[in-house]
């Protein structure tokens, strides 16, 4: 079961509780490609690992104790042969016989390794991708409820563990059970009675497991609850560093990144005791396996029922069950706890998506030469269910073709009309028809394909200038530099950028002007040769004259089209067909410029309601 989300603005983080069932696991070899089938060959790579591991330490207990007429006569048997080897031959080739044994045997070791993990680690990868696929069609409004950390720490620690811890711990636990496997069936082979501790020693690993595993669990879960904050802290502050500076409050952020961190670094802390409490108790169990081993083997030596080598061979196992003990053990534990990263992957794999989002690179179909008539009918929407309404009732036809200027004050809801358009809202009533469609209707790819948007703060993508104006591949070069020339940048990308449309674009364009920014995002609009497009501001960072230009050009260019400009100055509305006056999500005048801006803006106040 899972932890509320809360009810304020950022949701709360979802912490899962209890057992993670088999069914849990089977969700993860699911989707590995290929496990069903290749299941048999990891398991047989890693049972004949150890093998090697527990049979270098077999044949040099062969060597030391040598040959005898009682253990080589006759030389029939598997050992007996290795023995009378061992007598017969001189040291040096016995030597070189160990050595290429130990190397084939390290060789084997990384193969095994590199097998088990690399193909495991595919099972990470595809979710990793799935994800991805998931998250791009999630409500944008998942975005303001998530902070940034959160969700770059799927994709940092809680990926890293999918793709190398999680392997890693499965080719440690069924090597450890293979290794333990061994050692019972050689110490039974060899000392029959001492396996009658390994009964109580099973029963008393199974209890310390039983205490431990669901302990480490939830204080791993804690921890990656704790941790998500923290970061999400850190990566603010470093993005408002110079903020933070200008309003002096460097040490309210320090203080609280102290608290974030304190908590964090207890519950490391209290994992690493719940480490060494299981270190202690395993040692005390396969020190009582040990030590029954031993007994026997030094009543087997006086009775002269074994040899050095063998007797040294079976004590060397025993000593060696401890280490075992604790690794699978802590395998066990670690895997469980870093499943939580798989836990919170695979959250995030099942998160609601937008209503029709599909393929993002379908492209509507029809004419793009005119524009669409836009009607809202009743319209009320709002960002979240618990949200109050930040559009009510919005009733207005645009018609096709028309020229729309949409003022108001700050929070009046003009950008929010966009982002319904967009249909990035929840709506509450009412509809929109675009071209006597209702929008939605239609899929949202389709629905979105209607659109062209040249946003206030102009955003570019890390990759090359032809990938920022043409993200689908669709046009031509010479249509890129036509838009290019529209919009006055063909010279200079010829002049300051050598390689043309391929040149580099860094990310968020930090090597391009604010201006040159704009100016690009008004040629991806143009590309895209929608009937409607959208403006919020689109000349706020350009200077004057580059201003006159775009205006000139946008008459030109969107000749026929539908256009919707937010305006933040006088001069933007002057020229439009039809002004909307919008105030706290209501639309609460339409006219014409002379009818409206005289009769809502004064002259005294134009400029600041227009801010």
């Amino acid at each position: 079961m899972n932890e509320a989300s809360g009810t304020g603005f950022i949701a709360a983080e979802k912490r899962a509780s209890g057992e993670l069932g088999v069914g849990f696991y089977s969700r993860y070899l699911s989707s590995v490609q290929g496990i069903f089938w290749m299941a048999p060959v990891l398991i047989f790579l890693i049972v004949t690992e150890n093998f090697f591991a527990n049979g270098f330490r077999w044949l040099v207990s062969l060597w030391v104790e040598g040959c005898t007429p009682s253990t080589c006569s006759p030389a029939t048997g598997f050992e007996g042969r290795f023995r009378v080897f061992f007598t017969e031959v001189s040291p040096q080739r016995g030597l070189s016989f160990l050595s290429i044994f130990i190397l084939f045997a390290v060789f084997y070791r990384a193969m095994t390794w590199t097998v088990v993990t690399g193909f495991l680690a595919r099972g990470g990868r595809a979710l990793h991708d799935k994800v991805v696929a998931n998250l791009a069609c999630v409500p944008v409004t998942f975005y303001d409820e998530n902070p940034t950390g959160r969700i770059v720490r799927r994709f940092s620690g809680d990926y890293s563990n999918l793709l190398t811890e999680i392997p890693n711990y499965i080719n440690d636990i069924f090597g450890c059970i293979a290794e333990i496997i061994w050692i019972f069936v050689l110490v039974a082979l060899q000392a029959p009675l001492a396996c009658i501790s390994s009964l109580p020693c099973a029963l008393v690993y199974m209890r310390i497991q039983f205490l431990f595993r669901p302990a480490s669990r939830e204080i791993q879960r804690l921890s990656k609850v704790l941790e998500t904050p923290f970061w999400s802290l850190f990566t603010e502050c470093v993005a408002g560093m110079q903020t933070i500076r200008s309003y002096g409050r460097v040490a309210e952020f320090q203080q609280r990144l102290k608290v974030l961190q304190t908590d964090y670094a207890l519950a490391f802390l209290t994992q690493n005791r719940l480490t060494r409490w299981l270190n202690v108790r395993l040692k005390l169990t396969s020190e009582l396996f040990g030590l029954v081993v031993t007994v026997f083997v030094i009543w087997a030596l006086a009775d002269g029922r074994m040899g050095v080598g063998v007797a040294g061979f079976l004590m060397s196992l025993s000593i060696g069950l401890d280490s075992t003990m604790q690794w699978l053990t802590r395998s066990f534990s670690m895997i469980e706890s870093t499943m939580v990263s798989l836990e919170r992957i695979l959250e995030y794999r099942t998160l609601p998506v937008e209503h029709g989002s599909g393929s993002l690179m379908t492209r509507g179909s029809g004419s793009r030469s005119s524009g669409a008539e836009i009607v809202f009918e009743n319209y009320s929407a709002r960002y979240r269910p618990n949200l109050p309404p930040v559009l009510s009732n919005v009733s207005v036809t645009i018609p096709s073709g028309c020229r729309v200027g949409i003022i108001g004050r700050t929070g009046a809801g003009k950008s929010t009309l966009f982002q319904a358009l967009y249909q990035m809202i929840q709506i509450d009533s009412g509809s929109i028809f675009v071209g006597g469609q209702p929008l939605d209707g239609m899929s949202l790819p389709e629905a979105r394909s209607l659109f062209a948007i040249v946003p206030q703060e102009p955003h570019l993508f890390a990759g090359t200038l032809r990938h920022n104006l043409d993200r689908l591949g669709i046009h031509s070069d010479e249509r890129l530099w036509q838009v290019l020339e529209a919009v006055r940048m063909a010279a200079f990308v010829r002049s300051m950028w050598p390689a043309g449309l391929d040149s580099p674009v860094l990310e968020r364009g930090a090597n391009i002007s604010v201006g040159q920014r704009q100016l690009i995002c008004f040629a991806r609009a143009l590309l895209l040769d929608a009937p409607i497009v959208l403006m919020d501001e689109p000349t706020a960072s350009v200077d004057p004259e580059t201003d006159a230009a775009i205006q000139s050009a946008v008459k030109e260019l969107f000749t026929g089209k539908t256009i919707l400009i937010i305006a933040h100055r006088l001069e933007t509305v002057q020229d439009c067909q039809l002004v909307l006056m919008m105030d706290q999500g209501r639309t609460v005048a339409q006219g014409t410029p002379e009818q409206i801006l005289p009769q809502w803006m004064p002259a005294a106040e134009r400029e600041s309601l227009l801010v």
